[in-house]
C-alpha cells in the first residue's frame, strides 16, 4: 500500500519538477528573446581609444625604465680622517654633517640658520672659502668653529654642548 502512494506522488510531482526546469526556456522563447544558456555572451574586444591609450603607457613605461638604466646610485660611506683630522666622506658640492649631543641644537653658517640637528646639509661655497659655523641651544654655551670649503667633500662635525 506505501509503494502504491509512493507511486502515484512520484507520478504527480515528476511533471511539476520538469515543468519548473523547462519552463523558463519555453517564456524565453515565445517572448522573442534567447534561452538562458545563450543569453550570456563573451566580453567584445577593447576600442580604439583603449588600445592607443594602453601602447601610450608602455611607451612612458619604457621610457621611465631607460632613465633609471642610466642613473648613478650614491651609497653613504663612512666618514675618514683627512690630512687636517677632520672627518669627511664623498659628497655632491660642499656639506657639512652636524650631530650634536644634546640633539636640537641650531646650526647657522656665516649667519644663515640651516637647521636643527643631526643635520646634514650643501652649504654653496667655493673650495677654499671660511666659512664660520656657530651651533647654540638653549641653557648651553654656544659652540663656534672655522673650517675651510672644499669640493665634493661632507665634513662631519661632532660636537658635545656643554652647559
Amino acid at each position: 500500500m506505501v509503494r502504491r502512494y509512493a507511486t502515484w506522488a512520484g507520478l504527480l510531482v515528476l511533471p511539476l519538477v520538469l515543468g519548473a526546469l523547462v519552463a523558463p526556456g519555453v517564456l524565453s522563447s515565445l517572448r522573442g528573446g534567447t534561452p538562458p544558456a545563450q543569453a550570456q555572451r563573451p566580453p567584445e574586444g577593447p576600442t580604439t581609444e583603449q588600445i592607443e591609450a594602453a601602447l601610450k603607457a608602455q611607451e612612458a613605461l619604457a621610457k621611465a625604465q631607460r632613465g633609471w638604466a642610466t642613473s648613478e646610485t650614491i651609497a653613504p660611506r663612512d666618514p675618514v680622517r683627512d690630512a687636517s683630522g677632520e672627518l669627511t666622506s664623498p659628497f655632491q658640492g660642499f656639506g657639512l654633517s652636524v650631530e650634536t649631543t644634546p640633539p636640537g641644537a641650531s646650526v647657522l653658517v656665516d649667519g644663515r640658520d640651516l637647521g636643527e640637528t643631526p643635520l646634514v646639509a650643501g652649504v654653496d661655497c667655493r673650495p677654499g672659502d671660511q666659512l664660520e659655523i656657530s651651533v647654540e641651544r638653549r641653557g648651553y654655551r654656544p659652540h663656534r668653529q672655522v673650517v675651510r670649503c672644499r669640493a665634493d667633500t661632507l665634513l662631519t662635525i661632532p660636537i658635545t654642548l656643554r652647559r
